[in-house]
């Protein structure tokens, strides 16, 4: 199954087309008209590209995993994004997509795990979660700038 097949070109140009309609919309209509548009495109956009990291690993024999990583990778890059550019959306797009992640370890992944590795992952997703929780308010203050949080 190669990576860049039909239906995952399809997929990506329905990605790339919900940016370019919030752009337009964005840019059109400006920064506060508009907005729920612009809204269901954003969070339509966030829900195809886990789609798509869903689409792409679930013919591979580690699929689950590989799709817990692909979405936690992304939401990281959300988080990281949304405190540089200290746009909010970002930010809510990257804790959601923290919150699809750590509901899909817990509620599809862990059943296929022994003991011992589920034990591991909790306390190491547990770490993870009380980190992010203590770190965040620090994080958002130091990239805190004139810029819009609405984004």
């Amino acid at each position: 199954m190669p990576f860049l097949n039909a239906g995952s070109v399809q997929t990506l140009f329905v990605v790339a087309s919900l940016v370019a309609i919030t752009v337009i919309i964005t840019r059109i209509r400006g920064e506060g008209h508009g907005s729920a548009a612009r809204f269901v495109y954003r969070w339509a956009t966030h829900a195809s590209v886990l789609a798509y990291v869903y689409s792409e690993a679930v013919g591979h024999p580690d699929g689950d995993a590989l799709v817990t990583a692909g979405w936690a990778f992304y939401a990281v890059a959300l988080l990281v994004v949304g405190l540089v550019s200290n746009r909010g959306h970002f930010k809510y797009a990257g804790l959601v997509a923290v919150l699809a992640t750590v509901a899909k370890l817990v509620l599809f992944d862990l059943r296929a795990v022994d003991t011992e590795w589920r034990i591991l992952l909790f306390m190491g997703f547990g770490a993870v979660l009380v980190a992010l929780s203590y770190f965040w308010p620090r994080l958002s203050e130091l990239f805190e700038g004139d810029d819009e949080t609405s984004g």
